[in-house]
């Protein structure tokens, strides 16, 4: 399941969410699991290299909105990740994930917010400027579309799902 994006290679590692988005035709397949993160003890993580993470508030909020948010259940995985976002409003994945979620709603206005922010924080995840990209595409701006692409280009993003996507510009 890894989308090819040049130097900034995406396999998203999250907790464990398979989705499919479909775009104008295009489609990303974004595999989600827990190859880095695997539970030895109550509370605790052991991460990969061997380090210790204890699971904290967040990472279990966290956990239950990918999981409402894996089943369907985007009405139930909101407040999660909003709540994500109260403890830690820098959690880049809450953030995409809240955009997705708009996205999937039909609001790519307001999904545009949370994906944005959510890029900012870690330029070098393709599937944000794919996702980001997306949301410009559905939301008719292309000129916002075209510069955001001719950025990520010339920070290394590449691949067929890249190329898709401008050929909807």
């Amino acid at each position: 399941w890894p989308c090819n994006y040049g130097r900034l290679d995406v396999l998203v590692v999250i907790f464990g969410l398979a989705a499919r988005h479909r775009f104008h035709g295009i489609c990303v397949s974004l595999a989600v699991f827990s190859s880095h993160i695997t539970r030895v003890g109550r509370g605790c993580c052991r991460q990969a290299g061997g380090r210790r993470h204890i699971m904290t508030q967040t990472d279990s909020l966290f956990a239950q909105a990918l999981a409402h948010h894996e089943a369907g259940r985007g009405n139930d995985a909101e407040p999660l990740y909003l709540a994500v976002l109260a403890e830690s409003p820098t959690h880049p994945h809450a953030l995409h994930n809240l955009g997705q979620l708009w996205l999937g709603r039909g609001e790519p206005a307001r999904a545009l917010s949370y994906l944005r922010r959510a890029l900012e924080l870690v330029p070098e995840d393709g599937l944000f400027w794919v996702s980001c990209l997306e949301a410009l595409l559905h939301d008719e701006r292309y000129p916002e579309a075209s510069e955001l692409l001719a950025r990520g280009r010339a920070q290394g993003l590449a691949g067929e799902v890249v190329e898709q996507l401008a050929q909807a510009l």
